[in-house]
């Protein structure tokens, strides 16, 4: 107790303003670099504008992921033919076919037991204007 009192005595006013505003810059820093990578963050999930962006990645699932998302938004299915895993490219191409209501998409579905003649189902239902 006696010790932390001389310690109190030995703080000048101006060593304390020193070690106050020390502080105070350090707190300014840690925000700064706290805002500079949460905006960082912001860049990096932002979609990618054309498929050269997706070849840049490295990660095969986060590729075929960038191009889904690519051909989701352009509604274009000639962007599905980059995605290498088969059920994922599939996927695509029926949710394409769904969206312009085009059967002729459907037969680029290599999986023809099942996800094919769904997705000709499923359009067949759209023209009918049922839905399942």
């Amino acid at each position: 107790m006696k010790k932390a009192i001389e310690n109190v005595e030995k703080c000048g006013k101006f060593k304390c303003d020193k070690l106050v505003i020390v502080n105070i810059i350090a707190a300014i820093i840690l925000i700064a670099v706290f805002f500079y990578f949460m905006s960082g963050k912001q860049t990096v999930e932002k979609a990618p504008v054309t498929s050269t962006d997706c070849d840049d990645i490295v990660n095969p699932y986060m590729k075929d992921a960038c191009y889904f998302n690519l051909a989701m938004r352009s509604e274009v299915h000639t962007d599905c033919i980059k995605i290498a895993d088969i059920d994922q490219k599939d996927l695509c191409y029926m949710k394409i076919a769904l969206a312009k209501n085009d059967k002729t998409i459907c037969e680029l579905v290599a999986d023809k037991y099942y996800t094919r003649p769904k997705c000709n189902a499923e359009i067949d239902n759209l023209k009918t204007g049922q839905m399942k």
